[in-house]
């Protein structure tokens, strides 16, 4: 039996509030008979799933009810990820100490708030239900029949959604009252079965479903069976914010493409706005946002509110400084082509925020192009862009692709001791000892051959120089230029490696320095 003393936690914790208990509990719906199961010294402490005293773990309970309580937004997602942190990790053990009449309130309180708690024994107990809700990523959907019959707290989701569906059965059931019949002896006909197969689509034309801003179209009430229906067609993490980037219109878009397969009207429109909203977007369209207004009254206030000056500054700082390199530098364990697939969503992303004032190909083309400037990696693709968005996404991606299935050469990549075997496997090549690979052409031989000038460095140009002696920057620098010029002229280039070395020559080059035994292929 639970007596008036205080419990060995009560004894040893810091009194942290001097609310009278009363006060605290008078959200609660609880006899004050049942108010010495808590304690007032224990209001504020914070407990640990392996906590054995009762009066400490029910008065756990009765806080976050109190909370609850006070704070009417606490609804539908709000109250479920509230209940999941601060019970997070509690277990059977622990819920059994909570005393029978707080766990039976704090059940219906979920109830009203709109989380769906099965009732009567045959549905298990409220122990295992309250350990589902710790683990699941979503509510439980309630049954429709379930729902009408609930008594929701008014001012949440579930109050509101339960009001429109009253309403619309209500207009429904006056609108096909059947009127009397003028004569007792008229023949009444048989009711007309249409085949649900022939109902036809939505008499509203497909602009109206496509449309942004929406036209401003008169209120019509709508069924619960058609909310029901959106309710789960619609994803619930799809829910517009009022977040920056997360874009009004974006969520529109996907919420007018269910309703015309839902065949819902765009009279209709207004009744389901509120089930896509959460969080700040939520709490605004409560507080300011008359429900009976039109869905083009909804759309512009939220519009007004959220998508602000400050939000489209950001939106275009965004949209001039995101670069290639800025992404992977943020981004150091992703690989190049999800690098560029972050830029492309980014890019479309701000592109979408800022509005009308940016639409097109040719901003986003241009904006693209000069993010991914000074990449060697994708300096081939920018050489000369295509105009078409969609052909320079490709362009760059299998830029990319080549870069890497290529790899660096192995002039560039490998140290010098590599690089000097390489080039005595190109003189094996001259003494005819070697197969020239690649495009069927040895550019040994040929260049040896036919060439007229000097042999150069390729980086520098200078005589007496080799491409060895400059830093990796100032190879990879000059072999991009090569290779666009080879792209403008329309010259294949196969085997680079192979040019550079019969454009350069060897260090070794001469007839009287060079000893075929002694630096044959091995």
């Amino acid at each position: 039996m639970i007596t008036t003393n205080l419990s060995p936690a009560a004894l040893t914790a810091d009194n942290h509030t001097s609310i009278p208990l009363e006060q605290l509990m008078k959200n609660i719906a609880v006899q004050e008979t049942l108010y010495r199961y808590v304690h007032v010294n224990l209001w504020e402490n914070n407990i640990t799933p392996d906590e054995q005293d009762k009066v400490a773990v029910t008065t756990y309970v009765a806080r976050f009810m109190s909370n609850c309580g006070y704070d009417i937004k606490l609804h539908n997602d709000a109250i479920f990820e509230y209940f999941q942190e601060h019970f997070e990790g509690w277990t059977e053990s622990t819920w059994d100490k909570v005393n029978q009449d707080y766990k039976r309130t704090l059940k219906n309180l979920l109830r009203r708030r709109g989380i769906y708690i099965r009732t009567g024994r045959k549905n298990g107990s409220s122990v295992q239900q309250f350990l589902s809700l710790q683990t699941i990523s979503d509510p439980p959907t309630w049954p429709e029949g379930d729902f009408l019959k609930q008594q929701f707290d008014k001012g949440t989701e579930a109050y509101t959604t339960k009001m429109e569906m009253k309403r619309a059965a209500a207009t429904a059931a006056v609108a096909f009252k059947p009127s009397p019949s003028p004569t007792a002896a008229a023949p009444v006909p048989p009711p007309v079965v249409q085949d649900s197969a022939a109902v036809p689509l939505p008499a509203a034309p497909l602009e109206a479903y496509t449309m942004l801003p929406p036209a401003d179209i008169p209120n019509v009430t709508i069924g619960a069976n058609a909310q029901l229906s959106f309710a789960r067609l619609w994803d619930r993490n799809m829910k517009y914010t009022g977040e920056p980037y997360d874009l009004l219109d974006d969520k529109l878009r996907i919420f007018m493409r269910i309703c015309y397969n839902l065949q819902i009207k765009p009279g209709q429109f207004h009744a389901l706005l509120p089930q896509i909203l959460t969080g700040r977007a939520q709490t605004y369209y409560v507080d300011h946002i008359n429900w009976t207004g039109t869905f083009r009254t909804a759309y512009d206030s939220l519009k007004q509110h959220f998508e602000t000056e400050v939000n489209h500054r950001h939106y275009y700082t965004d949209w001039i400084t995101t670069t290639f390199n800025k992404l992977r530098a943020e981004h150091p364990t992703k690989s190049p082509h999800k690098v560029l697939q972050l830029l492309f969503d980014k890019l479309q992303l701000c592109q979408r925020a800022l509005g009308k004032d940016f639409a097109g190909d040719l901003p986003l083309r241009y904006t693209l192009v000069r993010a991914c400037r000074g990449v060697p990696e994708l300096a081939f693709a920018l050489y000369d862009p295509p105009d078409n968005i969609e052909t320079l996404f490709s362009h760059l991606r299998s830029c990319l692709e080549t870069h890497l299935a290529r790899g660096t050469s192995t002039r560039y990549a490998q140290g010098p001791q590599s690089h000097y075997l390489d080039r005595r496997y190109s003189n094996n090549h001259a003494s005819g000892r070697g197969i020239s690979r690649g495009c069927g052409w040895n550019y040994s031989q040929g260049y040896r051959g036919s060439r007229p000038w000097s042999k150069k460095c390729f980086v520098c140009g200078e005589e007496g120089c080799w491409s060895t002696q400059h830093t990796a920057e100032e190879q990879q620098k000059a072999k991009a230029q090569c290779l666009a010029h080879c792209h403008f002229a329309s010259v294949p280039l196969v085997d680079f490696s192979a040019y550079v070395m019969a454009y350069e020559g060897d260090e070794m080059d001469g007839p009287d320095d060079w000893n075929e035994e002694e630096h044959s292929w091995e």
